[in-house]
């Protein structure tokens, strides 16, 4: 340890007992400012940046002391009593390609449950196909005349558990792709795409695999009222975003471009925190284009979707709001 060597604040107890005891005489998550407060709150002691990192060996890390809100949402189920995320997967199967199929969901070491035709389940998949690669008439009809289905599941996981497990579908989605199966819909995002679509994020995987995931398993955006949002970055291990109408007509966004600017902003702070998330901070600021007014990222927990539900974030929302 060098004598010149930076004090940080050691809180004691650790910040996440303290945030967790809080949360549970609140019954509730804790807003940000809540967090920092208990943050700039807490009791702490004074050690060089490197012997924090020595009090954390062989024990709980604690939450990082700098960036406290967003590690909180990202490690708040680790000490909690919530509900883990998991990844669950529909294949819908039929004709030559279903044995094929069969023998990889077999393979594959996930939870895997067979169900027979299910008339409903067709609607389903179709509307929440993405719009990327439309699928033509032949496959949607393909789909409808599906005979069997299957339920597949992941096991439970934390924030840093996240992408082993996403990586591990993607690889299934493409070899059930190529099969063919008849519709791969990821429910934990609500979200299908035709086959073409499915075969291109797996071609784009061989190249950049953190980009193939934030496309092809995140739905962006989704409206709602005057509101625009992600669904799918938990199966990332991140927060995903929500940004309002007022928002983006406060930077100057014109409002027959909201959906296309959400899409594009959510792509790039996606890419973003899946490949450099150790840079961003809550608070953050940035600009949407170099011409438009900057926004500011504030995080909050996931309250448009219920707990139960796989679509459930449970690592948060970055809501976006003009500085």
């Amino acid at each position: 340890m060098s004598f010149d060597e930076e004090l940080v604040p050691l809180p004691v107890p650790p910040l996440h007992i303290l945030l967790a005891a809080q949360e549970k005489e609140q019954g509730r998550p804790l807003s940000e400012a809540e967090i920092n407060k208990i943050r700039d709150d807490a009791v702490c002691v004074m050690v060089p940046r490197s012997k924090r990192a020595t009090v954390d060996d062989g024990k709980i890390v604690d939450i990082d002391f700098e960036n406290a809100a967003l590690d909180w949402h990202r490690r708040r189920i680790e000490f909690v009593e919530s509900c883990w995320p998991s990844l669950v997967l529909y294949v819908l199967t039929g004709g030559a390609g279903a044995p094929v199929c069969r023998e990889i969901l077999n393979e594959s070491g996930f939870e895997v449950s067979r169900r027979d035709f299910d008339k409903g389940l067709t609607k389903h998949v179709i509307s929440q196909m993405s719009g990327i690669y439309p699928a033509e008439k032949d496959e949607l009809s393909q789909i409808a005349r599906h005979t069997t289905y299957y339920v597949v599941r992941s096991q439970p996981f934390k924030a840093s558990e996240a992408l082993t497990q996403s990586k591990r579908f993607l690889s299934l989605i493409r070899a059930l792709a190529e099969a063919p199966a008849l519709a791969i819909s990821l429910e934990s995002a609500g979200l299908s795409h035709s086959l073409a679509a499915w075969r291109a994020v797996g071609e784009l995987a061989t190249q950049d695999e953190l980009a193939a995931l934030v496309s092809g398993f995140v739905a962006m955006p989704i409206r709602f009222e005057y509101i625009y949002y992600s669904c799918g970055m938990h199966m990332l291990g991140l927060p995903d975003f929500i940004v309002s109408a007022s928002t983006l007509s406060a930077t100057g966004c014109a409002p027959e471009r909201f959906a296309e600017t959400a899409r594009d902003l959510f792509q790039e702070m996606g890419y973003f925190l899946v490949s450099e998330g150790d840079k961003f901070q809550a608070g953050h600021t940035f600009s949407l284009t170099k011409e438009s007014g900057k926004v500011k990222a504030q995080i909050e927990s996931c309250k448009h979707i219920g707990e139960e539900d796989v679509r459930f974030n449970p690592f948060g929302m970055l809501r976006l709001l003009p500085e």
